[in-house]
Formats: structure tokens, sequence, C-alpha cells
């Protein structure tokens, strides 16, 4: 990145991340972890609500159906978010994972998305556009040229929808670490609230003063 260049704004679809990421969880069907999501959402690596906070997590997650709605919004708003930035302006927010790698497969995925400086939105209706239309050469319902250019369409963007793709897998394996901390605390928390309580003895000091 030269001088001139400047890192774009990844807030706009970073503070939804954890919406997203609740989304896999769900899919996995560990809904604990999905409402751990929701909780780290509404935090400061999220939304940042404040007091706003604790009524949003009790909302979202007093039903299942909360829980599934709220994980459809926020990973719906990191889709559409992430989806106007060109694959050239996401090789930025990939940099911790490809700094991991050796110096020479790092260039070379970072060049590789900066080749690319259509929205990767776009990229993904035109993918979209393409499977529709070889699906459609099984029925006879395409024509030879539009064959051909959803062939072209894939052999373009197969490979860096199948980059984005694991990177941004990487990048939610990375966020599960926050994840599963916050499982942690609830679930020994409500272990421990079944424990009896520990009495604190009084300080030397106080005991003295008695």
């Amino acid at each position: 990145m030269t001088e001139q260049e400047q890192t774009p704004d990844y807030s706009t679809f970073e503070k939804y991340q954890y919406g997203a990421l609740a989304a896999r969880f769900l899919n996995q069907k560990d809904e604990q972890s999905a409402r751990s999501s929701l909780e780290l959402l509404a935090g400061k690596g999220g939304l940042n609500l404040g007091e706003e906070a604790e009524g949003f997590i009790r909302g979202t997650q007093a039903s299942e159906k909360g829980i599934q709605t709220a994980t459809e919004i926020y990973s719906g708003k990191f889709g559409e978010a992430q989806g106007g930035y060109s694959p050239s302006d996401l090789s930025g927010w990939y940099s911790d994972i490809l700094s991991d790698l050796g110096g020479d497969e790092s260039a070379r995925i970072t060049q590789y998305l900066k080749d690319f400086s259509e929205s990767y939105e776009g990229i993904i209706a035109k993918m979209v556009k393409a499977d529709h239309i070889l699906k459609g050469r099984e029925l006879e319902a395409s024509n030879p040229e539009q064959i051909t250019e959803a062939e072209e369409t894939f052999k373009k963007y197969g490979n860096l929808t199948n980059l984005v793709q694991k990177l941004t897998g990487y990048k939610f394996d990375i966020l599960c670490k926050n994840v599963t901390v916050v499982n942690m605390k609830n679930e020994l928390g409500e272990l421990a609230s079944k424990f009896p309580e520990v009495k604190t003895e009084e300080p030397a000091e106080h005991a003295l003063a008695a």
C-alpha cells in the first residue's frame, strides 16, 4: 500500500460481524454460542449499545424466535455492508490472517485480491446468474452464447469467491475465541450459583478492632 492509499473504514460491517458469527453457530446447531455471539454483538466490539446492551440481550434471547430473528437481521446487515466493498478493499481486512503466512504466499493472495476493484456483491450477483444459466443448460433452457459467458464468469471469479469465503471463515475463527470466553463465564457462572456461598474472612485489622 502506497502512502497515497488509505485503508478503508471496515467499521461499517465489522460492527455486525458477531451477528454473522451467530448465524454460523445456528447453522451448526450451537445455540449457546449463538447466544454468546449476540451478547458480543451488543458490546464494544459490535453495536456498542452501552446502557442499552442489557435490554438488547434480554430481548433477543427471550425466545428461540428472538435469537433467530436477531441473527437473520444482523447477519444480513453484515453481508450487505461487506458486499459493498471490493476484494481489493477487503485485502486490508484480511491482513492479520495473511501476516501468518509466508511472505510469498501473503503477497500473492494480497495482489490477487487487489486485482478486483468491483464490489463483492456485484461479483456474487454475476456468479449467481452464471450458475442459473449453467443449470439451465441441462434443461436446454440456455443458448450457447449464454453458456460460454457463464463458464467464463466461473473461470474469472470462482477462485476469488472461494478465497474470500475461506478468509472470512478464518476471521470468524479468530472471533470464536471471544465467544468461548462468554460461554465459559455464562456456563460456569450458572454452575457456581448452585454451590454454597464462601464466606470471606475479615481483614486482620478489622478483627483486631472488634
